[in-house]
């Protein structure tokens, strides 16, 4: 029996590998994988698959990982402890076969672990980007949510009673004496001051809690950022003139030593063109203003230039981008 073994990963699942036995070509399997996943966030992607020619090597690297089952082929490790543990599987095989399905001793060079470490790591670093990022924004919308609910409007129906008996002691002070003129500009300049007063009590009362809640929020981003540092690439924006469209365009240039480049949220077709499912941009800027055109030029070789449009908040300060969630494969 000659097939694949396929090492699977989704960043929608992190920290589970799916492993598959399976006859189908890698560039039709990787089609296959992704055919029916338009609601998913993120694509499969093939991390590693290796050409055997006995099934006896996909039934050990199972009864390996059966500790680690998490159901329907996934497997609670990463991806360089499976690589591991299906090289060790193959060191005893009359004849190994690598990635390609050539005769290659398949056992892990330094080179190779060293790959896989900085696979993982990347891969990590990601999710931790990911995470970090909607935790910092659930923060921010609670707390928004709170800072509207210290809006200060002053009461209309106290401040009728409070004029109604201010009427009330104005006739009673009539009926004494008096001048008239007198008692009701001296009445009115009471009420006047009263409402001031009052008014700049609550707004005083109203900023303390703003200032409180801004501090509290700012702590738990500090709390949350600690927790997951930000170590993702960083790009910076240049502003371009098109007319009356202004744009932003960025250039990305990642790659590591096994020809890996990670799309933002996106998969590589067979027709080397690349799709991409989703962009997610933690623009490090100060205000929100109104939605301009954004231009992401990714320079993925071999493939040459990639450009997808995406709409983001313009917003003035220092422009710089962090990529908070990048996945993807360039086949060489």
């Amino acid at each position: 029996m000659k097939g694949w073994i396929y090492i699977i990963t989704n960043l929608a699942m992190p920290g589970l590998v799916k492993v598959e036995l399976s006859n189908q070509q890698p560039e039709a399997k990787e089609l296959a994988l992704n055919q029916d996943t338009d609601d998913l966030p993120f694509p499969f992607v093939i991390e590693h698959k290796v050409s055997i020619t006995v099934p006896q090597t996909f039934r050990g690297l199972k009864e390996q990982l059966a500790v680690f089952d998490a159901g329907k082929g996934w497997y609670r490790r990463n991806v360089s402890q499976v690589i591991f543990s299906l090289s060790n599987l193959q060191k005893d095989e009359d004849s190994p076969t690598g990635n390609d399905g050539s005769g290659v001793n398949k056992s892990l060079s330094d080179e190779e672990r060293n790959l896989a470490s900085i696979q993982e790591v990347q891969e990590w670093r990601s999710y931790i980007g990911a995470q970090g990022f909607y935790a910092e924004q659930n923060i921010k919308k609670h707390y928004k949510i709170m800072l509207e609910a210290t809006y200060y409007e002053p009461s209309v129906w106290k401040y009728c009673l409070f004029t109604f008996i201010t009427i009330l002691l104005l006739i009673e002070f009539l009926e004494i004496g008096g001048s008239v003129l007198f008692w009701g500009i001296l009445t009115l300049s009471i009420v006047i001051i009263l409402l001031i007063k009052e008014y700049l009590d609550g707004r005083i009362r109203v900023e303390s809690e703003q200032l409180r809640i801004k501090a509290q929020c700012a702590d738990e981003i500090a709390q949350v950022r600690a927790k997951f540092p930000d170590e993702s690439e960083d790009i910076k924006f240049e502003r371009l003139q098109d007319e009356e469209i202004e744009q932003l365009s960025v250039s990305l240039t990642i790659e590591n030593r096994e020809g890996r480049f990670f799309v933002v949220g996106g998969m590589v077709n067979k027709n080397r063109t690349v799709t991409i499912t989703k962009v997610f941009l933690q623009l490090a800027l100060e205000q929100e203003k109104r939605f301009v055109s954004v231009k992401l030029q990714m320079y993925l070789l071999p493939l040459g230039k990639t450009e997808i449009m995406e709409s983001v908040s313009e917003i003035e300060g220092p422009l710089q981008c962090k990529i908070i969630q990048a996945h993807g494969y360039v086949r060489a």
